[in-house]
């Protein structure tokens, strides 16, 4: 664990002094993007917690599509890093489970949701301790857009009425695909302790 805190401490250094460069600035932008959904909670949990839903529906989906385009960013003009690679999967993390978090007050079905994130969140963070290489697949974009479009309903839900059956159905879908993409997690964090 030291060493990887030791390398994400370097590799955060380097990223920030391209920020001070002309010459640099621009190959941060994905991880600038990236970065954003981490302080998301902290724009999105007060409004929430105002009962400012619609704008903080709005606000989400903006930080939503930061995911979206970052990496699309990164490919185009091949400025894809590590780093970056590196840094999305904990930003997506920190942003899904920061705004079901305040959701879970709203509507009880989302502890699962998040129960289920903070698993697979833990194997990760333990297998990148044991320096595995837990890797996002496709599996886990779906299951990432998928939450992304169950919080948008949810907050649907807190002032408009939408049909029982269509929010109900986006839940389970979501569940299912959770349940399936932790199982891949763990197989292949089971795989990573048996061969390390």
């Amino acid at each position: 664990m030291k060493n990887f805190i030791n390398k994400l401490n370097k590799e955060i250094k380097n990223n920030l002094s391209d920020l001070k460069h002309k010459e640099t600035v621009i190959k941060q932008i994905p991880n600038l993007l990236t970065f954003s959904r981490l302080i998301a909670p902290l724009i999105i949990i007060p409004l929430i917690i105002l009962n400012h839903h619609f704008e903080a529906m709005i606000i989400t989906i903006c930080f939503a599509l930061t995911d979206l385009i970052d990496g699309r960013i990164a490919r185009k003009y091949n400025i894809v890093s590590e780093f970056g690679r590196q840094l999305d999967p904990v930003c997506d993390k920190v942003f899904v489970g920061g705004i079901i978090i305040p959701l879970v007050f709203k509507n009880k079905l989302l502890i699962i949701s998040l129960i289920l994130e903070i698993l697979v969140s833990i194997l990760t963070i333990y297998s990148k301790s044991k320096n595995g290489n837990p890797k996002t697949n496709f599996l886990g974009k779906i299951k990432t857009t998928l939450l992304y479009i169950l919080i948008a309903c949810t907050y649907l839900t807190l002032f408009k009425n939408i049909n029982n059956t269509l929010y109900l159905s986006i839940y389970i879908i979501t569940l299912i695909i959770q349940i399936i993409s932790l199982i891949v997690y763990t197989n292949n964090f089971l795989k990573e302790v048996k061969h390390g």
